[in-house]
């Protein structure tokens, strides 16, 4: 794989048919509502043993079920978080919004709606990048590939939200430099090119480790939920599925992007945030807006995943960073030995 590799896109037996379904999962479009609520912690509770921390990534060793290790300190905030919830389905018109909180360290899970099913559009591109980190594992040499990107090769598909830098045509791209496009800008050409050259059966071995349906790759009726998605950002963490070089190169990538209008809008600048958001149904009544992440709050780092449904892309934003706000002064007041009025 070393040499320079001037081909069109080829993927199995059909690649323009195997091609397309998967960029329609990612740009494509589903509606419908449900409404459900779980039980907060419910199921949860686990002791956990971590190897030690990275710079984004807390390995972990040895994870065992029990009734009392949630760390008793912690003031649950579940039932604030749920009316914060039905109070902005309400005001800002939405059709739908499903959440999954996780402290990383032992601490309480939240899930709100978190069984609906949503189309992940570009939230996909994160187990793509996994995927080629994975294989580089036995195959070094996948990042020192280039591909030629031909101007017959272009798509197009509008974005809500657009690649601040775009490819140019009938130009070689390295494999890191068309990963970190894919990322960084969320950039759909960039996933076109890259998609055919890692196995079907590589790809389904990630969503299958995660228990996770991988029809959802190529079924363009087949979603996922908020709690399933939240997964692959957990593994990463955990550097359970890729080795932990390769899960910090990941989750780096991932606190290296462009998108600032969810949770990273009025995150305070010297916190990390590792995130991938997604868009899909802009030419739709209705859409979807999505964003997942780790937030790396100083020793106490939390997921959080927000998948939201609805008529304005406005709005669908507005309530992620909302959310995003109201969950970090949360975890800022049991960390922060301060007054109420001094919280963020």
């Amino acid at each position: 794989m070393k040499e320079i590799i001037k081909r069109d896109i080829v993927l199995l037996k059909n690649p323009l048919v195997m091609v397309s379904v998967f960029l329609f999962v990612i740009v494509g479009f589903s509606s419908g509502m449900y409404y459900k609520s779980s039980d907060f912690g419910a199921n949860e509770e686990s002791q956990q043993i971590r190897v030690g921390v990275g710079e984004f990534t807390n390995p972990l060793l040895e994870c065992e079920v029990t009734k009392n290790s949630i760390n008793s300190t912690i003031v649950f905030f579940d039932s604030q978080l749920k009316n914060l919830v039905k109070d902005i389905i309400s005001r800002e018109n939405l059709t739908h919004i499903s959440l999954y909180f996780r402290d990383l360290n032992n601490g309480p899970v939240i899930g709100i709606n978190e069984d609906e099913i949503f189309m992940p559009a570009s939230l996909l591109k994160v187990p793509v990048m996994m995927s080629y980190l994975k294989h580089s594992e036995t195959d070094p040499s996948i990042f020192s590939q280039k591909i030629y990107y031909k101007s017959d090769q272009k798509i197009e598909f509008e974005q809500i939200f657009p690649p601040e830098v775009k490819l140019e045509e009938n130009k070689e791209y390295s494999v890191t430099d068309l990963i970190d496009r894919m990322i960084k800008y969320s950039d759909n050409q960039a996933l076109a090119i890259l998609w055919p050259y890692i196995s079907m059966e590589e790809y389904a071995k990630l969503y299958n480790a995660l228990g996770v349906d991988s029809k959802s790759l190529l079924e363009k009726n087949h979603g996922l939920t908020v709690k399933e998605y939240s997964r692959f950002f957990r593994i990463l963490y955990n550097s359970s599925y890729l080795s932990q070089s390769n899960s910090e190169k990941a989750l780096k990538t991932l606190s290296q992007t462009k998108f600032t209008e969810g949770i990273r809008k009025n995150m305070p600048k010297d916190i990390v945030v590792a995130s991938k958001f997604g868009e899909i149904g802009i030419d739709e009544q209705i859409k979807q807006i999505h964003e997942c992440g780790i937030v790396y709050y100083p020793n106490h780092p939390y997921l959080i995943c927000i998948m939201t449904r609805g008529p304005n892309p406005k709005y669908l934003t507005k309530s992620i960073s909302e959310i995003s706000d109201f969950v970090f002064s949360e975890v800022k007041k049991q960390y922060t030995k301060v007054s109420p009025d001094q919280v963020r």
